[in-house]
């Protein structure tokens, strides 16, 4: 590995259940590899596996990222692609995200700093994403997309994060009026912005970070952790408390933090690398998952 990198410390999950405790939480297993480490992904001939590559929380360094992304069939922004309502950073993460053609997929949702608060009408997401005229750039605001490969996904937008039931009553209702019209109605994976609420000692038990009280991160959105866990949606992914990176497990639901801009302990802001997941759409469930961080 490059030198004054400091300890690479790569988290792999495996969602095999006699990997569980008791409590029916991920206990993490720290594998010290090199940067280049193969990270292979689940081969079953009889299941239809989808890589997905997570990321968020760019905040206008996304070219950063650029030679960090591995190969996937989705990838993820879950918000805070620009820095406080910067139109510039709105444009240039555009063009960047949609000049990626390694994915058949790239799904993008907005965060608290993806808006200009003195002027709402400054910034029309929506607009910017279409003139890249890019057909596999999806932006989603409280919508439901179903994927190329069968995933169905709930994007929620950063006013939803911030409504009390905005999620949770949107989920519900699009669900139930799926399910009038005889469409598929389970979802598989919550894409919100904001950080869930999960127990400090499961937090504790899981997330390893040389952030002191990190477990505080995750003490978030508890209607985030309701819809996921009432709708059984099997991968909830978000960002927006960066040093809360990191995987949580709760019953047979998945946390992820994909936050990608840290502060190490230098305090010199560094990019984290893509989290990596591997998702079973025939059975429904994350096989496993990469999230490293880097101890600077």
């Amino acid at each position: 590995s490059r030198e004054a990198t400091g300890q690479l410390c790569i988290y792999l999950y495996s969602m095999v259940k006699e990997h569980f405790h008791s409590e029916h939480t991920a206990r993490m297993d720290d594998v010290h590899m090199t940067e280049t480490a193969s990270f292979p992904k689940t081969m079953d001939t009889e299941e239809k596996i989808v890589r997905l590559v997570v990321i968020s929380d760019t905040h206008c360094h996304h070219e950063r990222l650029t030679k960090m992304l591995p190969v996937g069939d989705i990838l993820i922004h879950c918000g805070d692609f620009t820095d406080k309502g910067s139109l510039d950073g709105v444009h240039s993460f555009a063009r960047w995200i949609s000049s990626l053609s390694n994915y058949s997929e790239k799904i993008v949702i907005d965060g608290n700093h993806d808006r200009n608060l003195k002027n709402p009408s400054a910034i029309n997401l929506v607009d910017i994403f279409d003139q890249q005229r890019d057909p596999n750039l999806i932006f989603l605001q409280d919508q439901l997309f179903v994927s190329k490969h069968g995933l169905c996904i709930y994007g929620a937008s950063w006013k939803s994060c911030e409504e009390n039931g905005g999620i949770y009553g949107k989920v519900q209702f699009l669900t139930h009026q799926k399910a009038k019209n005889n469409k598929r109605t389970k979802i598989d994976i919550l894409l919100a912005h904001r950080n869930p609420c999960i127990r400090k000692r499961i937090v504790k038990n899981e997330i390893q970070s040389y952030v002191k009280d990190a477990w505080r991160r995750w003490q978030g959105s508890s209607e985030i952790t309701e819809t996921v866990t009432q709708n059984k949606i099997k991968l909830s992914l978000g960002g927006h408390a960066h040093f809360g990176r990191g995987v949580v497990r709760l019953n047979d639901n998945v946390f992820v933090n994909a936050a990608s801009l840290i502060s190490g302990k230098n305090k010199q802001k560094h990019m984290a690398r893509p989290v990596i997941i591997d998702y079973n759409v025939k059975v429904g469930k994350v096989t496993q998952v990469r999230c490293e961080q880097e101890h600077r």
